[in-house]
This record gives C-alpha cells, sequence and structure tokens, in this order.
C-alpha cells in the first residue's frame, strides 16, 4: 500500500464537496499574526500554497506534508493536514449542527469550514474569507 493510498484511508469517509461550493472557498492558516499558507477548493480540487509571508521567515519550518514552501499542493482529496480538523458526524455538536444545516451534511469543504478552525493536534488556527 503506497503512502497516498493508506493517508486517504484516514480522511472521513462519505463526504464530498457539494454544488454549494462552486464558486470554491479560500481558507487561511495562521500561527498567531504569522499566515503560513492559503488552502482553495476550485473546480473540484484542492490547492495549498505557502504566503509570500512564510516564505520569507526562518523560524518556523514547513509542514510535513507541505515541505517545499515554494510549491503549490494540489490534489482531487482533501489533504489529511486539513481532513484531519473535522469530527466525526457521530458527534453531539456535529449532528446538532446539521440538524439546523441538514444541506451541509457530508459537505467537505462546509464542515471544514464550520469545525476546522482550531485542533487539537497542532497550535494552527484556520479562517475561512
Amino acid at each position: 500500500m503506497s503512502i497516498k493510498e493508506f493517508l486517504s484511508q484516514l480522511l472521513p469517509s462519505g463526504l464530498t464537496v457539494k454544488d454549494t461550493v462552486n464558486n470554491g472557498m479560500d481558507f487561511d492558516l495562521s500561527l498567531g499574526k504569522l499566515l503560513i499558507g492559503k488552502l482553495r477548493f476550485r473546480n473540484g480540487e484542492w490547492i495549498y500554497s505557502y504566503s509570500d509571508e512564510f516564505k520569507h521567515q526562518e523560524v518556523i519550518k514547513p509542514l510535513t506534508q507541505f515541505p517545499d514552501k515554494n510549491e503549490i499542493y494540489k490534489s482531487k482529496i482533501l489533504f489529511p493536514f486539513f481532513a484531519s480538523r473535522i469530527p466525526s458526524e457521530n458527534q453531539n455538536n456535529v449532528e446538532a449542527f446539521l440538524k439546523i444545516h441538514p444541506d451541509k451534511k457530508g459537505n467537505l469543504a462546509e464542515l471544514l469550514a464550520e469545525f476546522g478552525k482550531t485542533s487539537v493536534n497542532n497550535p494552527f488556527k484556520l479562517s475561512v474569507h
């Protein structure tokens, strides 16, 4: 099994990006006041790139999944670094949210926007803009 296949098994199952985000979604990844990078969803593809601000500093190292500061990373599936920020749809707070917003059920981008702001796995903040 390849690393990519293994990582894809870690992603939330049954989640897709539905037509409600045809125009795309944009996320900023920050650490304190430093903009680390941008995650975008466009035309069925996730795109991650580091900010110029991050590229020009040397204190914080690049994320393991995105080792090259100058590369633009693209994938049809949400990168595991971001997918791990989305809780199971079976959690009480997620179930409550989906009762109020049933149109967002299974929508990876919308769930990331709602629940991915912080993570117990790392100190980075994710915001939608």
